[in-house]
Formats: C-alpha cells, sequence, structure tokens
C-alpha cells in the first residue's frame, strides 16, 4: 500500500473513531436534553417549511414537534449510524487493500456489520446509565439499518468504481 493511502486509510479509522464519540456524546445526554435537541430541530424545520407553525401558540407549537419527535429520532439513530457504517466499510475495505478472494469479500461486507452492531448494542447499554434515558432493542435494530446502508452505500460505489476503471 502506498503512502498516500495508508495515510487515507488512519485517516478513515479516525473519522469512524471520531464519529463513534460524537454518538457517545449524543447518547450521554440526559433524557430531556436530548428531547430538547431534537425538539429545537424540530422548530428550526417547522418555522422555515410551515409559515404557519410561527403563527401557532406555544401549546399548539408544543404539540407539533411532540408529534414529530419519535421520528425525528429515529431517523437520526438511522442516519448517525449510516455514516458510521459507512466509515467502517471504506476503512476496512482500503485497509485489505489488494486482498481479494471469499474471505476478503466476507471480511469487507461482514465486518463493518459486525462493528456496527456491537457498537449500536453498547450505546444502548451505555444509555441505561444516563438519567432519562434508557436501552431499548429497537433502536439497536434501527442503528443496524443505519449501518447496513451506509455499508451497502460504500460497497456499491467502490463496485462502480471497478465497473468503469475496466
Amino acid at each position: 500500500m502506498s503512502r498516500r493511502k495508508r495515510l487515507f486509510c488512519v485517516l478513515l479509522w479516525a473519522a469512524a473513531l471520531g464519529w463513534m464519540a460524537m454518538i457517545f456524546w449524543f447518547s450521554a445526554k440526559d433524557g430531556t436534553a436530548s428531547g430538547d435537541m431534537s425538539g429545537g430541530l424540530i422548530r428550526f424545520f417547522a418555522v422555515r417549511v410551515s409559515p404557519g407553525f410561527s403563527r401557532l401558540d406555544a401549546a399548539e407549537q408544543a404539540a407539533v414537534v411532540e408529534s414529530w419527535q419519535f421520528a425525528v429520532r429515529k431517523l437520526a439513530h438511522f442516519s448517525e449510524y449510516a455514516v458510521l457504517g459507512g466509515l467502517y466499510a471504506a476503512a476496512i475495505r482500503l485497509s485489505l487493500n489488494g486482498r481479494s478472494g471469499r474471505g476478503a469479500a466476507a471480511l469487507r461486507t461482514g465486518l463493518p456489520l459486525l462493528l456496527g452492531l456491537a457498537y449500536a448494542a453498547g450505546d444502548e447499554w451505555h444509555q441505561a446509565f444516563v438519567p432519562g434515558r434508557g436501552p431499548a432493542v429497537r433502536d439497536v435494530l434501527i442503528d443496524f439499518a443505519g449501518v447496513l446502508a451506509g455499508t451497502l452505500l460504500v460497497l456499491a460505489a467502490a463496485a462502480l468504481c471497478r465497473r468503469r476503471r475496466r
């Protein structure tokens, strides 16, 4: 592997570790802070997408925010783990650069999924110790679906690039 590829590989792994730290940081927020963060995001977009939102009284705005909380929080889970799956897949793919065969292909596909599932399960376990939060198998499954999507996206992009080079 060239020096440039080694550096890029190290940067990909560093990005994955940084992203894992960010997920940990989000998970360490108590239930109120976490709800306030997603509620603030919903309010930010509601004001821009629905001009009538600003004219609602506080109770009606709170009801709108509450109605969107679940979907936004689950989409956040999926998205943050899709990025993590993509980073894992890219880093592992580059780490295995030049290796071919069934074993390497299995590692390129299976290892990002396994790492992502392990991190998602660990993240939910971590939330068991955070006030106002709790572990949920459903969240692990949503996180894993994100890891799967991110991994498949990177592998598909790599396959497309290989096909274009030929």
